[in-house]
C-alpha cells in the first residue's frame, strides 16, 4: 500500500456553490474539496469520474476508505483541481442507479461518447434504446462502468487487531432472521456491521457475519482462516479427486450454419480462432493423457446466438461438467458462468472480458490480463529495478489511461513503500499536454537511467510523445515503457523503438523464435500442417495448465492456483489472483517485452 500521508482536517466553514451537476463544494482549512454523500450504485472508480480526480487521491483524503471501502450514506470529500473552474465539469452529470449519467453536448456523436468512456457502444444502446434513434444535446445516457474495481461491497467494521467477521452471500428468499439463525447471531449485530443494511437483503449480495461467542475459540487461527477462506473457492469436501473428469471445451465454431456466405467476416474470423484454439488444446489433451489423466473432453459449440444458448442451458450434459474452458464471447460465457454456479464448477475465460464477470463468481478465472493489471506489474518490475533509475509518468486525461495510471502508480509505490529509495524514486509526472522536449529534458537526470513510462492507449497522446523523442540522444540513457497496444503497432518507428529500447508488459511474447515455440510448430505442424497462430498457443497452454491442476489437487486447483505446475508451457505465464472475496481470479502473469536489434526479446 502506499504510504502516503492521509490527509486530516477539521471544518472550518462551509461554501455551497450551485452548478450544472448541484456539485456542493465545502472549504477545510484553506482548500476546497466537493462533498460528496455516497449511494446506492456509487464506486469509488465512478465517483473519480464524475469529479475528473484520481481514485488515489481521494484514498488519501478520506483515510476511512482505505480501512474499510465504500459504505452507503457515507460522505467523503475530494479536492478540487485548481485548474478547474466551477462550472467546467460538464460529464458525467451524476451516478445513477449504478451507472454514469452522460449529458449529450453540442455536436457530439455516440462514437465519441463511447470512445470517452472507453465502452462498447452496443452495451450504451442496450441500456439506451431511444439511442437507437439518434441522440441530440441534452439528452441524457446511462454509461455502463467497465472496471472489475467498480465494484463495491458492504465494509466492515474498522478493526486493527483480530477480525471479528465472516462473509455471506445472500441467497435467494433469504431474510434477515434465516441468516441470524444459520450463524446464531443477532439480528441487530448483522445490521450493526452492515451499516444497517438500508436496502435490505438482496440476492447475490455479499453482507458481514460477526462471529458468535461460540466462535470466539482459537482466536487468531479461526480469524486469520476466515480472512483466507474468504478469497478461495470452498474446498471439494474429502475427496476433491474423480476417477475421470469431464472436461468441457466451449468454442464457437457456427457449425449450424450451412456453408460460409451464412457467415460474416467477423464470423469466419471467430471461427478460424476456435478452431486453433481447439487443436491446441488437443495436443496438451495428449500430454495430458501421458501424464495420467483420465479425461472427457466434450467439445460445445456455443456462439452468441440467444436461441441456441437457452437449448444448451437445458442440456443434461452439461450439468456433468468438471470445468469448463470458454466460451469466447461476452453473452455465453455469462450463461455458461450461470450454469456452472449450480454446481460450483470452475469456468476459465480464455479471451479479454471485462473484470465484471470475476464479481461475486468464484469459480471463475480470467486468463487475459487487463491493460491495466499489466500496468500495474510493469510498475512492480521497474519498482524492483536495483539501477536506482529515475522515473517520470506522463498521464493523460483520457478516461481510460485513467485507470492503467492509477494502477502503475499505486503498485510501484507498493514495493518502495519500506525502502530508503523511496522519496529519490518518486515519480516525476508530467500531464502529456506540458510534454515538451524542455519539459522531457528539465525531468530527466544526468546521473541516473532515465525510465519514461506512458500508460496511454491514446493514438494522439503517444503521438505528442514520439514528436518529443527526436530531439533526445542516445547519450541520455532513456528507455520507454508503453502498454501493449503498441507492442505490433507501427505508429511507433521501428528506429524509435529500437533506440530507446522500448519495453512493453504482454500477456504474449509472440516471439515465435523461442524455443518453447519452434518446438510447438513442429509438434502442430506434424499433426495439422498448419502454422501456429496466438489461439493455438492459448489453447495449449490453457489446457496443460488446467490439466495438471486437475491431476495434481483434483478439484480443488483452484485453492492451489500459486503451486500448480507451469511446465512445458509454451508462451503464458500464470499468477493467479482473486479480485475480491467471494469473487474470480485475475492472471496477472506477464512478459516484459524489449525491442533491441530490430526484435521483441523478453526480460528474463
Amino acid at each position: 500500500m502506499i504510504k502516503n500521508i492521509l490527509v486530516s482536517f477539521s471544518l472550518l466553514f462551509l461554501s455551497i456553490i450551485s452548478f450544472g451537476q448541484n456539485f456542493t463544494i465545502v472549504e477545510k482549512e484553506g482548500e476546497k474539496f466537493y462533498q460528496h454523500k455516497v449511494e446506492s450504485g456509487h464506486t469509488l472508480y465512478a465517483i473519480a469520474t464524475l469529479y475528473d480526480s484520481d481514485e488515489e487521491i481521494i484514498r488519501n483524503y478520506n483515510k476511512e476508505i482505505l480501512i474499510g471501502g465504500l459504505n452507503v450514506g457515507q460522505t467523503i470529500y475530494v479536492p478540487v483541481s485548481p485548474n478547474i473552474k466551477p462550472g467546467e465539469i460538464t460529464n458525467p452529470v451524476r451516478i445513477e442507479d449504478g451507472f454514469l449519467i452522460h449529458r449529450v453536448l453540442n455536436k457530439e456523436t455516440l462514437f465519441s461518447i463511447c470512445r470517452r468512456y472507453t465502452v462498447d457502444i452496443n452495451d450504451v444502446l442496450e441500456l439506451n434504446h431511444e439511442a437507437n434513434l439518434g441522440i441530440k444535446k441534452g439528452n441524457e445516457l446511462k454509461i455502463p462502468l467497465n472496471d472489475v474495481n467498480s465494484f463495491v461491497t458492504v465494509a466492515p467494521p474498522v478493526n486493527f487487531s483480530i477480525p471479528k467477521w465472516k462473509t455471506h452471500k445472500v441467497l435467494i428468499g433469504e431474510t434477515l432472521y434465516g441468516v441470524s439463525k444459520k450463524y446464531t447471531v443477532k439480528i441487530k449485530d448483522i445490521l450493526h456491521i452492515n451499516n444497517g443494511l438500508p436496502e435490505g437483503l438482496k440476492a447475490g449480495q455479499v453482507i458481514n457475519i460477526p462471529i458468535s461467542l461460540d466462535e470466539e475459540k482459537s482466536e487468531y487461527e479461526s480469524s486469520v482462516n476466515e480472512v483466507i477462506n474468504s478469497w478461495k473457492p470452498e474446498m471439494k469436501g474429502d475427496n476433491p479427486f474423480r476417477a475421470e473428469y469431464n472436461v468441457a471445451l466451449a468454442l464457437p465454431f457456427y457449425s449450424s450454419s450451412i456453408g460460409k456466405d451464412d457467415l460474416s467476416n467477423k464470423e469466419m474470423r471467430i471461427k478460424d480462432l476456435a478452431l486453433s484454439f481447439y487443436r491446441g488444446s488437443f495436443l496438451a489433451a495428449q500430454k495430458l493423457k501421458e501424464d495420467g489423466l483420465s479425461m472427457n473432453l466434450h467439445v460445445l459449440d456455443v456462439t452468441d446466438d440467444t436461441e441456441e444458448l437457452k437449448l444448451s442451458a437445458s442440456d443434461e450434459k452439461l450439468q456433468q461438467m468438471d470445468l469448463f474452458i470458454g466460451p469466447f464471447q461476452k453473452e455465453p460465457l455469462a450463461k455458461v458462468i450461470e450454469i456452472a454456479s449450480r454446481n460450483d464448477v470452475h469456468v476459465v475465460c480464455p479471451t479479454p472480458q471485462s473484470g465484471k464477470i470475476l464479481l461475486s463468481n468464484s469459480n471463475v478465472s480470467k486468463v487475459t490480463p487487463a491493460g491495466s493489471t499489466m500496468m500495474g506489474e510493469a510498475g512492480k518490475y521497474i519498482a524492483h529495478l536495483n539501477t536506482n533509475p529515475n522515473v517520470i509518468l506522463v498521464t493523460t486525461k483520457w478516461v481510460k489511461d485513467k485507470r492503467n495510471i492509477q494502477v502503475f502508480k499505486r503498485e510501484y509505490y507498493s514495493i518502495l513503500a519500506d525502502s530508503i529509495e523511496m522519496e529519490k524514486r518518486k515519480l516525476i509526472e508530467i500531464e502529456v499536454d506540458m510534454l515538451t522536449v524542455a519539459s522531457l529534458k528539465a525531468a530527466m537526470s544526468d546521473s541516473r537511467e532515465n525510465i519514461l513510462v506512458m500508460p496511454s492507449e491514446e493514438k494522439i497522446s503517444l503521438g505528442t510523445l514520439v514528436n518529443v523523442l527526436p530531439f533526445i540522444s542516445e547519450e541520455q540513457n532513456l528507455t520507454i515503457y508503453l502498454t501493449d497496444k503498441w507492442i505490433d503497432n507501427d505508429y511507433v518507428d521501428a528506429s524509435v523503438r529500437n533506440k530507446f529500447n522500448v519495453h512493453i508488459p504482454s500477456s504474449f511474447t509472440n516471439n515465435y523464435n523461442s524455443e518453447e515455440m519452434i518446438k510447438f510448430q513442429k509438434l502442430y505442424n506434424s499433426e495439422y500442417h498448419e502454422m501456429i497462430d496466438e489461439y493455438s498457443v492459448l489453447g495449449h497452454d490453457i489446457m496443460l495448465y488446467y490439466g495438471r491442476g486437475l491431476i495434481d489437487y483434483g478439484l480443488d486447483f483452484p485453492f492451489y492456483f500459486g503451486e500448480m505446475n507451469t511446465d512445458d508451457l509454451v508462451d503464458l505465464v500464470f499468477n493467479f489472483q482473486a479480485v475480491g472475496p467471494d469473487s474470480g481470479f485475475e492472471n496477472h502473469g506477464i512478459h516484459v517485452l524489449y525491442f533491441e536489434d530490430f526484435e521483441i526479446k523478453e526480460k528474463k
